[in-house]
């Protein structure tokens, strides 16, 4: 469902950015910058605004491809996708989950049981608080993401080889797991 224009201008982004010309470039990103003595930092490669620009594209390339298919967002299907793995749940616990404001949550999960995705139900451990969980059509309408996101995936796999892959997700899960433990730290 991506267009090839989308497809053709997202490698070419991607291809600029990450895939660098010369063989001493190379060596930094797949290798260890401290191996070859040189340093490439994160501030000279603009890495956090790189990092912005890739993500809007790719959220803005899933969205519509999520809508056509199945009129939700990668907002909503991350909720639902957090509801079929763990759920039923609170809204403070998807919120926690996704690393979001439970007013974000609340405004989606209001989206969501509108189109009969989710539905809202009694704790079963505490009679006082209310949980939700994915219905029939929700998990049906997760199926049918399926698609949509594979050709996201498709499209990364076509932008990078396996071991950048590797690198970023590493890189990425790393910088994840930093913020959400400083982050924790901060609140107590």
């Amino acid at each position: 469902m991506l267009s090839n224009f989308l497809r053709e201008r997202t490698c070419a982004f991607n291809e600029a950015i990450w895939r660098p010309r010369s063989a001493i470039a190379t060596t930094v990103i797949t290798g260890s910058p401290a191996q070859i003595g040189l340093q490439m930092s994160a501030s000279e490669q603009k890495l956090y605004f790189l990092l912005q620009l890739s993500a809007h594209a790719l959220r803005k390339a899933a969205d519509a491809a999520l809508t056509q298919a199945v009129n939700i967002t990668t907002a909503q299907a991350a909720v639902l996708t957090v509801l079929e793995n763990d759920g039923p749940l609170s809204q403070r616990q998807i919120a926690a989950r996704l690393m979001q404001r439970e007013s974000a949550v609340t405004t989606m999960v209001g989206r969501l049981r509108s189109a009969g995705y989710v539905q809202r139900k009694r704790s079963e451990t505490d009679a006082r608080a209310w949980v939700l969980e994915a219905t029939q059509s929700g998990k049906t309408a997760l199926r049918r993401a399926a698609k949509p996101f594979g050709e996201i995936n498709t499209l990364l796999d076509e932008c990078f080889n396996e071991n950048e892959i590797q690198g970023l997700a590493r890189g990425l899960s790393v910088v994840v797991q930093r913020l959400t433990d400083e982050s924790s730290a901060q609140r107590k």
